[in-house]
């Protein structure tokens, strides 16, 4: 790389410094621990612990407007939650025909750069381990259908 192309990155990683923390007061650490992940690119995780209403979410959600193309999910574990509602399932559908026909449906991980797992350890641990292949291989498999995760994830 040349040292333009070095000074244009870190000026691109400055503004959006810079933005997130016109929106986020006191967190510049998590900011640039954020954007640190989305820039190594690939499946990337950050553990963010904290007493509720610390702004641990609205930090993700804010980081992923800050740049641009980047979505961001919040998904609250509770003990009923399950795997199929994270990755998605394989559904069977029959049309007015009566003629049946299988498809997959793609759960709210899927296409997503951001997920934020709350209270991840209220979960079962099915639920849990739903999450593992996509942070593991980046990518999620349904009903023997593989979809890539979203660059960065």
């Amino acid at each position: 790389m040349s040292n333009n192309t070095h000074e244009n990155l870190r000026q691109k990683c400055h503004n959006v410094l810079a933005e997130y923390d016109s929106h986020v007061f006191g967190y510049h650490e998590i900011g640039a621990r954020l954007l640190s992940s989305t820039i190594v690119g690939g499946s990337c995780h950050i553990l963010t612990e904290g007493v509720p209403g610390l702004a641990k979410t609205h930090s993700v959600k804010t980081m992923a407007r800050c740049i641009d193309g980047l979505s961001s999910i919040r998904i609250q574990f509770t003990p009923d939650l399950m795997p199929k509602e994270i990755v998605g399932a394989k559904i069977l559908t029959e049309d007015e025909n009566g003629k049946r026909t299988t498809g997959i449906e793609w759960g709210p991980i899927v296409g997503r750069n951001y997920i934020i797992a709350d209270e991840i350890n209220r979960g079962k641990t099915n639920t849990q381990s739903a999450l593992l292949e996509a942070m593991g291989e980046g990518q999620v498999t349904v009903g023997g259908v593989t979809k890539p995760m979203e660059n960065p994830f």
